[in-house]
């Protein structure tokens, strides 16, 4: 399958999923240095420009898909000529745009696509990145505490959430990507991210424009607080069970699920009889559900299973008890602070 297919199969199912009665368009690459991306109602033609397919990863070039294809609702739906105004954010609504891919123009050099790249201001994170910084102590119990404090700031934000007037913002973070499936263990850590730390997860699909291949996808979006300490917990409990698998015999799956299940069990444990000192469970707020919902309009529910069979092993107790005795005291590797290929481009780029 050429990329351009795969865009238009993806267009398609963005019709489809939306239940848009509206005639497919034609797409077109261009070599324009000029444009991201443009819709011509005349023609009905939506040209990307080939500038995405060897710089953006598939999230950005989807969302400049998204961008073009509002104009197309404007256009044969709300049939005005508006070009970036109400009728477009509204369209931009329905289809669900990223609001960093909403204006007429994106300037990739002050304003990097990548969010972790971007200096912005908000209120909680500063005290929550400096809770996940004392996650590296020494002192197990200031770890764990520290990470559970971390959780309860996050889930109050979804309180506070529902009170703002302002659209909310909401941040995507691909956690892992692989050719082939994603494997039971990680749909667990997934699972146990999605209940605990205020955030929406789901395995999605996804393809890789540099090597031209399919790639099943495990991610999160939410709040950019919520987001980093999903993340953090993720790949701190990632690196763990990959280094104490190493030497062990018999199913490593089987293990790593015990520690997850220690872990889980070690952090919901209220020892002293304070809920503020144990990981709480947290309702998924209904507005970041009816955002992910929009972005991802055929996403559906399915069950993880019991896998009794893991359960029941050697393995997984001896995982069990060795993620009850596990100790957050080693930081996460420092983030790659290169920036991303889209931030360094000089140009303009105009929808």
């Amino acid at each position: 399958m050429t990329v351009l297919a795969r865009i238009h199969s993806e267009y398609l199912n963005l019709i489809q999923g939306h239940r848009f009665k509206i005639r497919p368009a034609i797409l077109q690459l261009t070599v324009s240095q000029n444009i991201w991306g443009d819709w011509n109602p005349s023609t009905r033609t939506i040209r990307l420009s080939q500038k995405l397919m060897d710089l953006a990863n598939w999230y950005q070039l989807t969302s400049v898909l998204k961008h073009e294809m509002a104009h197309q609702i404007v256009s044969e739906i709300f049939c005005t000529s508006d070009s970036h105004g109400p009728d477009f954010q509204k369209a931009c609504d329905i289809i669900g745009v990223p609001d960093e891919f909403r204006n007429a123009s994106v300037d990739f050099q002050s304003f990097p696509l990548d969010w972790k790249l971007r200096n912005e201001p908000l209120g909680k994170i500063s005290k929550i990145q400096k809770l996940l910084s004392l996650t590296s102590s020494s002192n197990p119990h200031e770890a764990e505490l520290a990470l559970i404090k971390a959780q309860h700031l996050g889930s109050t934000l979804n309180l506070n959430e529902s009170m703002q007037n302002q659209r909310n913002f909401y941040y995507h973070h691909q956690l892992k990507s692989k050719k082939g499936n994603i494997s039971r263990l990680d749909k667990e850590m997934l699972h146990f991210l999605i209940q605990h730390y205020s955030v929406f997860g789901f395995i999605g699909q996804s393809y890789c424009l540099q090597k031209n291949h399919e790639e099943k996808t495990l991610e999160i979006m939410g709040l950019k607080e919520n987001v980093l300490i999903a993340d953090y917990v993720f790949q701190f409990l990632t690196r763990v069970m990959q280094e104490k698998s190493k030497n062990t015999k018999g199913s490593r799956l089987s293990f790593q699920s015990g520690i997850l299940e220690g872990f889980k069990s070690k952090l919901s444990a209220n020892q002293t009889g304070n809920e503020a000192q144990a990981l709480v469970v947290v309702p998924l707020s209904p507005q970041l559900k009816k955002y992910a919902g929009t972005i991802h309009p055929n996403l559906r529910s399915r069950s993880i299973g019991q896998g009794q069979n893991l359960r029941n092993s050697e393995n997984f107790h001896e995982g069990f008890l060795q993620g009850k005795e596990l100790q957050i005291h080693q930081p996460l590797e420092k983030e790659n602070k290169k920036l991303n290929s889209l931030a360094l481009l000089s140009l303009r780029g105009l929808f």
